[in-house]
């Protein structure tokens, strides 16, 4: 729940946790998470062997005798998990939020992606929240003020959760591919199948780099010039393809610029840019 647990949400007290019965948690009207079940196995072995330590927040809920969810998700996953093996029958260890119950639906939305914003929160999960911000009137300054969600990241996530197809949304969450190519080919079409031919393309380039991290180029003494020119109408390609303007720019200098390029004048524009496309060799 966020980085810093219950001291980020006012009106809950660690004294005041109790056991609630499974079947009385309802998951929140305007907040949602999202988890790989296998990324919970830890947790569960965790609470397996310790118990829950860290109660889960809630709310009272629009049904009467219920409550939700608002943070804590994995560890309601996990007890749920336990629940179901038989190996656990105490319940959810939760503490309730009464402040918070009485705020407005956007106010309460706020204070609960303050409380689970993490770098590991997936994008279709910010995305949503910060779009119900967005349209609810909150400006992209205004939602970074109030969730600690960056403005940068906000509209990037809103961009991609409305115009990303699923299984886009899904690539992007389990860092098969990097977000920046993902917003490009939203740029290019919102069709899902159309989409998915050219998100298969970006993953083979990807697919010799570790996962979830952006292929580099290979530094070389060797002029940029020498390439062929059909390896760098290639490069500039993919360049596109990844969304790395710089190195388009870069691409673009030495495709087009006359009369033919000096190795200074090479180096000079591959430095200026920053040496950040796909893993290639200069000079192959």
């Amino acid at each position: 729940m966020g980085k810093t647990g219950l001291r980020e949400m006012e009106g809950v007290q660690r004294k005041d946790a109790f056991y609630v019965p499974l079947n009385l948690i309802v998951n929140s009207s305007i907040f949602e998470r999202t988890y790989n079940d296998e990324t919970i196995l830890d947790l569960v072995e965790d609470i397996r062997e310790n118990g829950q330590i860290e109660p889960c927040v809630i709310i009272p809920a629009k049904e009467a005798g219920k409550y939700e969810l608002i943070a804590g998700h994995r560890r309601f996953r996990a007890i749920t998990r336990l629940t179901a093996e038989g190996t656990w029958t105490s319940g959810l260890y939760c503490v309730l939020n009464s402040k918070l119950a009485s705020e407005n639906d956007l106010n309460k939305l706020c204070a609960i992606l303050s409380a689970n914003f993490s770098e590991e929160m997936s994008i279709r999960d910010i995305g949503r929240a910060c779009s119900i911000l967005k349209t609810g009137g909150f400006t992209l300054a205004q939602i970074e003020s109030k969730t600690g969600v960056k403005a940068a990241k906000a509209a990037e996530s809103i961009a991609l959760y409305l115009g990303a197809s699923p299984e886009l949304l899904e690539a992007v969450d389990s860092k098969k591919i990097p977000a920046k190519a993902a917003k490009e080919i939203i740029k290019k079409t919102k069709n899902p199948a159309e989409q998915k031919e050219k998100m298969e393309r970006v993953k083979k380039e990807y697919s010799h780099s570790k996962p979830g991290v952006a292929p580099r180029v290979q530094k070389s003494n060797a002029p940029l010039k020498c390439m062929p020119r059909e390896k760098i109408e290639e490069q500039l390609a993919l360049a596109e393809r990844l969304g790395d303007k710089k190195m388009v720019q870069a691409f673009n200098i030495v495709l087009f610029k006359e009369p033919p390029l000096d190795k200074d004048f090479v180096d000079s524009a591959i430095d200026k840019v920053g040496r950040t496309l796909a893993s290639m060799r200069f000079g192959q």
